[in-house]
Order: structure tokens, then C-alpha cells, then sequence
């Protein structure tokens, strides 16, 4: 036993005590090593060596949506165009809500000259970067490229959903993940019952880009209800698919829903010159007759004229060219009114046409 101790000290006085052994470096540490390294060479512009770190990093994790981009980027300034867009879509494979992978996706598709490609890769960004930098710097390279952007798209949160048990899917809205919040939605029981959560549900794929199962939500919104934001929703919906004609008729279909339920005039005049904006002059002149009387009134009578509603407006929602052409025809339709006899329809109907014949 004493010998045993004498040797130790011994050992320990000749310094040959051995060191602990070497700390075994894990993956982890080599994922996050490599990912500080490629940063460091990227922000020193040195693209070989940070895509060759980025690509050991990738090498651990392959399925990390912002190391894809950075990977991307490094290769795009080294000219390697077609890697640099394999790496963005990895990215974007990677994550679906990924709206700076869309945006750089088409940044190097439009230096390659496939510039439809690009334009779809703009959209999709402009989608799913809601009031973000990707999102912006989308909606101005779509405008460069003289295109219209995606209608900037408002994600409607149903008071129901803030009830605590929801807050998780609150959460995922607010951070952009769309794909967690579409989940979410579907989560819910009986949210086909709910024409809030239904929109909600709809505006969402219209973010993903599933448009026909969006298209399919938008017109359950509406249902057999008046919700105006389902209706402008919807409106926004076919015209960001090139679908006027459909947009046209989501006006027409709100204005006679808003007829049969008997709404006031300062209701349903928007929404006819609406129509007559969008060159719908015959089926705005047949229902003008259903929308008048419901504002007749005697002379004496409070309330807001027809001329009233134009003026407030400034008639700016007709396009100039389209004024004067509404003006003649509210001028004919007033005078068969005055024939008729129905001084109060033909009052407003001349009021009308004056107030757009005298817009700026």
C-alpha cells in the first residue's frame, strides 16, 4: 500500500501523470464551427471557402433552409448559377414558408434569363413574405420587370382563435409559418361551420399557393352570408390569378345578396360603381333600378343623397373615360323615370349624373 502511494508521488514529481484525454469534437460542434466559418468567409467575400464550409456544414444538417441559402448565395458569386439554384431550392424544399429562398431563387433565374421563371418565383415570395424584406424586395423586382404584384394579402384572425387553446396557431400567423397555421386551422372541429375560420383556412393556401383548394375555401366564406371581407378576399383572389371576369362577378354576386337583405343605399352604391368600373355598364344599369328606390325619399327627408354618396367619393371610382358614358346613361334613365312618374328615382338619377359629369 505504501508502496503503491510512493510510486504516484514519484510519477506525479517526474511529471509523467497522464493528461486527460482529448474532448471528442460531436457533430453539433462541427455543424456550428463550419457555420461560423462560412460566415466569417463570406463576410470577407471569399465564396470558395465559404461555400466549401457551408457545404461541410450541409453535409450534417442538409435539410437547414438558411445554411441552403447562404451555400446559394456563395455559389451564385462565384458564377455557378445552376448549383446556386439547386442550392435555393433545396432551401426551399426544405421549407415551404421560405420566402427569401423564393426571392433569391428568382434573383438567379433572371441572371440565367428565365425570366417567366423568375417572375413565378417573385409571386410566390411577394405571397409568403407578408409585411417582411423578402416580401418588398419581391413586390419591387416584379414591379421592374413590369409586372403586377400579388394583391398584398391581409390574414383575417377570427376572435375565436383568441381563445388561450389556440394561441400556438396565433403564433405560427404571426411568424409566417404558414404550413404550422394551415395545420392548425384543419385542427379545429367544425371549422366548416365557421365562415371566419373558413377564410382564414382559404387566405392561407392562397399564401401556399394551393389555388384551387383555396378557390374552394374563398367561396365557403361567403356562403349564404354577407361577410365583406370574404368578398373582397375573394375579389383579390381571381384577380391575382388573371381572372377578371371572375372578380367582376364576385361584385355582382355581393350587390344582389346585399339587395335581398334590404341594405341602405350607402351600402350598395359602391359596389355599383364598382361594376360599372370594371365595364359592367349593362348589369349595373339592370340593377340600378332595384338600388335607387331603396334611397327614394321626399324632398324634405334627412339623410344622404345619391349626389351625396359621389361627391364624398369624388366619383374617383369610375375611370374618366367611363364617366361621361355612366353620365348619359343615368341622364336617360332619369328622364324615363320623370315620364313615368317617379319623381324620386329620377331626382336621384339626374343627381347622379350631374355629380359624375362634374368630377374633376
Amino acid at each position: 500500500m505504501v508502496m503503491t502511494i510512493l510510486k504516484k508521488v514519484r510519477r506525479t514529481l517526474l511529471g509523467v501523470v497522464a493528461p486527460p484525454p482529448p474532448a471528442v469534437e460531436t457533430q453539433d460542434d462541427v455543424f456550428a464551427r463550419s457555420v461560423r466559418l462560412g460566415d466569417q468567409a463570406n463576410a470577407q467575400r471569399k465564396w470558395e471557402a465559404a461555400a466549401e464550409h457551408y457545404r461541410t456544414a450541409l453535409s450534417i444538417r442538409p435539410a437547414s433552409p438558411a445554411i441552403q441559402v447562404q451555400f446559394g448565395h456563395a455559389q451564385k458569386e462565384m458564377g455557378l448559377l445552376p448549383q446556386a439554384e439547386a442550392a435555393y431550392r433545396q432551401a426551399i424544399a426544405a421549407d415551404r414558408n421560405n420566402a427569401d429562398g423564393y426571392l433569391h431563387l428568382g434573383h438567379v433565374l433572371k441572371l440565367q434569363g428565365r425570366r417567366s421563371d423568375a417572375i413565378a418565383a417573385y409571386k410566390t415570395a411577394t405571397r409568403l413574405g407578408i409585411d417582411s424584406n423578402p416580401g418588398r424586395d419581391a413586390r419591387r423586382e416584379l414591379e421592374a420587370l413590369g409586372e403586377t404584384p400579388p394583391t398584398a394579402l391581409r390574414i383575417d384572425i377570427p376572435p375565436l382563435l383568441l381563445e388561450p387553446e389556440h394561441a400556438r396557431l396565433v403564433h405560427a400567423i404571426h411568424a409566417k409559418t404558414w404550413t404550422v397555421a394551415l395545420e392548425g386551422v384543419r385542427g379545429i372541429a367544425n371549422r366548416d361551420e365557421s365562415p371566419g375560420l373558413r377564410l382564414l383556412e382559404a387566405q392561407l393556401l392562397h399564401v401556399l399557393g394551393e389555388m384551387d383548394e383555396a378557390e374552394a375555401s374563398y367561396n365557403a366564406s361567403v356562403g349564404p352570408s354577407i361577410n365583406r371581407d370574404a368578398f373582397a378576399a375573394l375579389k383579390a383572389f381571381y384577380r391575382d390569378c388573371g381572372r377578371e371576369e371572375e372578380a367582376s362577378g364576385v361584385v355582382l354576386r355581393e350587390l344582389a345578396y346585399r339587395l335581398d337583405a334590404g341594405e341602405p343605399f350607402d351600402n350598395l352604391a359602391p359596389l355599383l360603381s364598382e361594376l360599372a368600373a370594371l365595364g359592367r355598364l349593362d348589369d349595373a344599369f339592370s340593377l340600378a333600378p332595384r338600388v335607387f328606390p331603396s334611397a327614394a325619399r321626399s324632398a324634405d327627408a334627412a339623410g344622404r343623397t345619391a349626389a351625396d354618396v359621389k361627391r364624398d367619393r369624388g366619383a374617383g371610382i369610375f375611370p374618366p373615360a367611363m364617366a361621361a358614358a355612366v353620365a348619359a346613361r343615368l341622364g336617360e334613365a332619369s328622364a324615363a323615370f320623370d315620364v313615368s312618374g317617379e319623381a324620386a328615382q329620377a331626382t336621384l338619377m339626374r343627381q347622379e349624373a350631374e355629380a359624375l359629369a362634374a368630377r374633376p
